[in-house]
């Protein structure tokens, strides 16, 4: 059977945290899960900033001749 990759899991003794899997075994390591909407940028952030870059640089030579007037 295969083991899953070392990393943070669902805790099955609290709802609340998560433990740490070695890649072996697990240990006697957990924390608290993050709240939805706190802690890392969720991923559609990032689906926001590159679509304001993507924007940016195509209306960018387009509003260019109307600032030079």
């Amino acid at each position: 059977m295969r083991k899953p990759p070392a990393g943070w899991y669902p805790d099955t003794t609290s709802a609340a945290s998560e433990r740490w899997f070695d890649g072996v075994s697990w240990t006697t390591l957990t924390r608290q899960r993050e709240q939805a909407g706190r802690g890392a940028a969720s991923p559609w952030w990032a689906v926001v900033a590159a679509g304001a870059a993507v924007a940016l640089v195509v209306a960018a030579p387009l509003l260019l001749p109307f600032a030079a007037a």
